[in-house]
């Protein structure tokens, strides 16, 4: 996909992640854990966890897995103080850790390393590069 390379990607996966987000809780209409009457039922699934975690995954997908541990560990932190705070269940963040994951690996694509390249040509040598953003 070369829709504004990683850029568009990241869009495309944080919309898409968002939007399904959004359109469940207002669909399933779960009580938060802190629930008082009057409240809106917007429990399931996380917003913030799905949010965090899309953008990990992106880092994950496109960079490798070593370059995604620090943002997957403070993606777990935000999904994990959303619980603490009794915003969301565990099955809330889970979802929308999910979600993400799932956005994320549809849309983006892994980056490829740039290619140089020496070619023996009819007058000489072509020195040649390619890279994507």
């Amino acid at each position: 996909m070369t829709i504004w390379g990683g850029v568009g990607q990241l869009t495309l996966a944080l919309l898409s992640t968002q939007a399904t987000t959004e359109i469940l809780k207002r669909t399933i209409q779960e009580k938060r854990p802190n629930y008082k009457e009057g409240d809106k039922k917007h429990s399931f699934p996380s917003g913030h966890a799905a949010g965090a975690f899309s953008g990990a995954t992106y880092i994950h997908k496109r960079y490798g897995l070593e370059q995604a541990l620090l943002p997957y560990a403070l993606a777990t932190f935000v999904a994990y103080s959303r619980v603490d705070a009794r915003k969301h269940y565990i099955h809330d963040v889970a979802m929308g850790a999910g979600i993400a994951a799932l956005w994320t690996w549809v849309f983006v694509d892994e980056k490829e390393e740039p290619k140089v390249a020496l070619n023996y040509v009819k007058d000489g040598l072509m020195l040649s590069y390619k890279s994507k953003f």
